[in-house]
């Protein structure tokens, strides 16, 4: 059914898949989750169906879900909440879906994304595309009247990110946290471990070709047509899980103001927070071997 909550709903489904694979957790942990219940205030989290049962009974989950969950505020101030927790190795992740609002009254989705070993933040906003017919997906800017805010607010998010200076060698591609996600507004998918396709484009580049587009015989939306150069669900979850994009040495208390942001401005926000040291690529790619090796044991 196409309403504004069971948009909502897919997109804080892809939001809390694309956590894990940011965290590069590994999916198969994921089993199902209930597509059916059709009640608006049942987050994707809440209907996600784990490997071993309910995820989030390990202590030092618990203990980070408090820690984190104090940033959205009090309890009773959040409609519509939700947390599960995983652990892999020495890391732990921690996914909310937390919202203020009630579905039909919510703007959209914000993912925000931290890695606190690294002091790390990532800020993804989703956008839906459209199409009539056999027509291309397409994003019309000129048809969303929350853009213009919201891209400032990102600026200003990309900006003070910018102006921060810190001691780190932890080096990155860009260190600017701001990108947005062009969803194909397909429907719900039964799939817990499938992201919806899609593109993503740093805030930096949305702007460049937003103000391309404005002049005269020019496209007027964003498509794989229009749009030569973008990342993908692999391309972007690989950047985020090796450090490359994200800012380096943020802090929490920025974390926390963009979170307090977000949720006043009437976006539903699934937060992630990975807690514990990262694995280097070498650990990474041997532990996605031994995941596909297990995968073909009969």
């Amino acid at each position: 059914m196409d309403t504004p909550a069971a948009r909502l709903l897919i997109d804080e489904r892809d939001a809390s898949l694309t956590s894990f694979r940011m965290a590069d957790f590994d999916p198969a942990e994921l089993v199902d989750w209930d597509a059916s219940d059709e009640a608006d205030d049942v987050p994707f989290i809440a209907r996600l169906q784990t490997r071993n049962g309910p995820a989030h009974e390990d202590d030092l989950i618990a203990h980070d879900a408090q820690r984190f969950g104090d940033w959205l505020g009090p309890e009773d101030w959040l409609q519509r909440s939700a947390w599960a927790g995983f652990r892999q190795g020495e890391q732990r992740l921690v996914i909310y879906n937390a919202n203020r609002k009630a579905a039909e009254k919510t703007l959209g989705v914000d993912l925000i994304y931290y890695h606190e070993t690294r002091d790390c933040f990532v800020l993804v906003q989703y956008k839906r595309m459209s199409k009539s017919g056999t027509s291309e997906w397409r994003y019309y800017p000129s048809g969303d009247s929350n853009l213009t805010e919201q891209l400032e607010r990102m600026r200003a998010i990309d900006d003070e990110c910018g102006k921060l200076r810190c001691d780190t060698d932890d080096y990155r591609l860009s260190a600017k946290p701001s990108w947005l996600k062009l969803c194909q507004g397909d429907s719900l998918m039964t799939d817990a471990r499938t992201l919806t396709p899609g593109m993503y484009l740093a805030r930096e580049h949305f702007d460049q070709l937003h103000k391309k587009f404005r002049a005269p015989g020019q496209p007027k939306s964003f498509s794989r047509k229009t749009v030569e150069r973008y990342l993908d669900n692999t391309e972007f979850t690989d950047l985020v899980a090796g450090g490359w994009v994200g800012t380096a040495g943020f802090g929490s208390e920025g974390v926390q103001q963009q979170l307090e942001l977000s949720l006043d401005g009437s976006r539903e926000v699934v937060f992630a927070a990975v807690s514990g040291p990262s694995p280097s690529k070498p650990q990474r790619m041997q532990r996605r071997r031994d995941r596909g090796a297990t995968a073909q044991r009969p």
